[in-house]
């Protein structure tokens, strides 16, 4: 804008803001611009004793003074001798503008003289220490200090950080021709951990190939690595490839008749029956985990047994079988026990499931939410957004929509953004309730296009959630016939699994039935929802069922008395109105 008001050229001018800090330090006197650059390979913030590692001649504290003052324009010095760059754009500028040998040589000096400093206790400065040895190229220093500033990383779960120095020290690698492959491989290993729990799955999946490639003369290793791999796939929703994995890695420990082999075999069964488990093929679920189960006590393998304590219990809730569902408090004390916070995470949500399906919804509330902040600490932004999900379930039925909007809708967009696709389709069904119970335009839509990617991924039990709330949706809206005919369509295809939901169905059939006038049959799928809900012990499904009986009632005094009971039952759970008859 001056430049146009002086009426001067302003295709001279710079065209990035890159270009015009380069042309604000090409103004500076030589020496001030080659100070700058020195400065600028301490980083964008250093402590003003770090100086004279790049800086000949300023160990005089007041030297250093004179020089960072006559650089006023592009540094802040604060009272406790931190300086910054003014912004890391001016820094990255003046250190591109440096020649790369020096650049090589003042990073070194660097690392040298931090390590000086530090004499034996290095483990504060790891972090420097890497940045500075890897620029510098020096291999065995950069794969040293990497390696420890990732693992300090890991241990705080601070994933994304961990990652950068862990690739670090794989570049390193690729220069000392010396390094055992089986280090290299733990390495390649714990970047592949990392990037799994920041959500990063296909990056994992490639760390996890590389380190299998480092341990083929190890089948049980082997077996771990592909374990690794084959889990990082499936939160990808490529079920496929993991069972491949999976069974691949079987085949390596199958011959070895070890205790050791059979805590392998442990581990990737009890994987399998979570895979098949995250699929919604419960009986399949079951069968692997109770055999991972065997396998584990009888080689000691305690994370495999906890793993399949986790499955049973939240297959036999889905299965519907609450009953057996005992497993859950032994699989947290061992993974307390363990000190795996990501296991203790995911046993702390699925006991918040059986919370939600027992009708004990503040406890499932107090659940969800302990077990999100664990999987955030953990650093696992992915799963803690499940567990918003989740929480959001309960809102919804709770009738407190705006709160479940709340936590729904940014949990739908950082499940889609990592790809995980069953959790973001029970996400975006959590959603599509909210919005039918609103009657806002366009939810049925996003119902169809759920079921229609349920049932393309296999998630099953998720498809026949779909047809059913599409079911209740084409009530609401007067196509009750079409209701019937989806429902029954659903029943036919989805056998056994539709058995689940039998309370639900009979619910929705119900209403539709009593839209189309022939009350007695809508009495007698009452009656059967009701009997199969009191049997699974869900409390929320008997209530509904009984308001839906109370609409159908000729005798008002006696709808009267059924429906205050149903509410008293939705009021003890915490919902905020109850839901109208099918006839209102």
């Amino acid at each position: 804008m001056r430049a146009l008001r002086r009426g001067a050229a302003v295709d001279v001018l710079p065209q990035s803001i890159e270009g015009m800090i380069a042309a604000r330090v090409d103004r500076l006197p030589p020496a001030d611009r080659n100070l700058l650059r020195r400065l600028a390979v301490l980083g964008v913030g250093f402590r003003e004793e770090h100086i004279p590692a790049v800086v000949d001649r300023a160990d005089d504290p007041a030297a250093r003074h004179a020089m960072l003052t006559r650089l006023g324009d592009f540094l802040i010095v604060d009272g406790n001798g931190w300086v910054n760059f003014q912004h890391s754009l001016i820094r990255d500028v003046a250190y591109g503008g440096m020649p790369f040998k020096t650049r090589r040589d003042l990073h070194a000096r660097v690392g040298d003289a931090i390590l000086a400093a530090a004499s034996k206790r290095t483990a504060g400065r790891v972090a420097l220490l890497s940045v500075h040895y890897s620029e510098a190229r020096r291999w065995p220093e950069a794969w040293r200090f990497s390696r420890e500033a990732g693992e300090r990383a890991k241990e705080i779960y601070a994933n994304l950080e961990a990652a950068t120095f862990y690739r670090r020290a794989l570049t390193a690698s690729r220069s000392i021709p010396d390094l055992a492959p089986a280090e290299v491989a733990d390495v390649a290993e714990a970047l592949g951990d990392v990037l799994e729990l920041a959500g990063l799955f296909e990056q994992s999946v490639d760390a996890f190939r590389q380190a299998g490639l480092l341990v083929r003369d190890d089948p049980i290793r082997s077996a771990d690595v592909l374990l690794k791999r084959a889990r990082a796939r499936a939160r990808r929703g490529s079920y496929r490839t993991a069972y491949r994995d999976l069974t691949v890695g079987r085949r390596l420990v199958a011959s070895i008749g070890t205790a050791e082999a059979l805590g392998a075999t442990a581990r990737l069964d009890a994987l399998n029956a979570q895979i098949r488990q995250l699929q919604e093929h419960m009986p399949a679920a079951v069968r692997l985990a109770q055999q991972a189960m065997v396998e584990a006590e009888a080689s000691g393998e305690r994370a495999a047994l906890a793993r399949s304590y986790q499955v049973l219990d939240a297959a036999y809730v889905m299965l519907g079988q609450s009953a057996k569902a005992v497993y859950g408090e032994r699989a947290l004390a061992i993974y307390e026990e363990l000190g795996d916070l990501p296991g203790t995470a995911v046993v702390t949500n699925n006991l918040g499931g059986q919370a939600y399906l027992d009708g004990r919804w503040e406890d499932a509330v107090d659940y969800y939410a302990r077990a999100r902040d664990a999987f955030v600490r953990a650093g696992n932004e992915a799963e803690a957004a499940t567990c918003g999900a989740n929480i959001g379930e309960v809102l919804v039925s709770q009738l407190r929509l705006r709160e479940a909007e709340e936590v729904l809708v940014p949990s739908v967009r950082v499940l889609r953004a990592y790809g995980l696709v069953d959790a973001a389709i029970f996400a975006e069904m959590q959603l599509a309730r909210l919005r039918l119970l609103r009657g806002d335009d366009g939810a049925m839509e996003g119902l169809a296009q759920l079921r229609a990617e349920a049932v393309r991924t296999g998630q099953v039990q998720s498809a026949i959630e779909a047809a059913i709330l599409i079911a209740h949706g084409l009530v609401l809206r007067g196509s009750a016939e079409e209701a019937l005919d989806l429902l029954a369509e659903t029943e036919r295809g989805s056998g056994a699994d539709a058995e689940l939901y039998g309370s639900t169905i009979a619910r929705t059939r119900a209403s539709a039935l009593a839209a189309l006038g022939r009350t007695g049959q809508a009495r007698d799928e009452v009656a059967a929802g009701l009997a199969l809900a009191r049997e699974q012990g869900l409390a929320f499904e008997v209530a509904q069922l009984r308001l839906v009986e109370a609409g159908l009632m000729e005798d008002p005094s006696a709808a009267s008395v059924i429906r205050e009971e149903a509410e008293g039952v939705l009021r003890g759970l915490g919902v905020v109105a109850a839901t109208p008859s099918p006839r209102s």
